[in-house]
C-alpha cells in the first residue's frame, strides 16, 4: 500500500510538472496581499511542493489550473 501511494504522488508530482510547463506557469513575483496563500511559483516549484505536501499542493493546482490556462494562454 505505502509502494502505491509513493508511485501515486511521484506520478501526479510529474504531471503536475509537465502540465504547468505545458500551461506556461510562470513565476511573477507578486506578493501575496490580505493575509491570503500565494500560489507563484513555476511548474518546478509545484512538483516540489506536490512531492513534499501533496495532500494539500495536489488539490491546490488542480483548483488554481483553470486559473492558470485562462491567464497564460490567453
Amino acid at each position: 500500500m505505502n509502494v502505491f501511494i509513493g508511485l501515486l504522488v511521484l506520478c501526479t508530482s510529474i504531471w503536475v510538472f509537465s502540465d504547468a510547463r505545458k500551461i506556461g506557469v510562470k513565476r511573477s513575483g507578486e506578493k501575496a496581499k490580505g493575509g491570503k496563500l500565494s500560489v507563484d511559483m513555476g511548474p518546478l516549484g509545484w512538483a516540489i511542493c506536490c512531492l513534499l505536501l501533496w495532500i494539500i499542493a495536489f488539490p491546490t493546482y488542480l483548483i488554481k489550473r483553470p486559473e492558470f490556462k485562462k491567464e497564460y494562454q490567453s
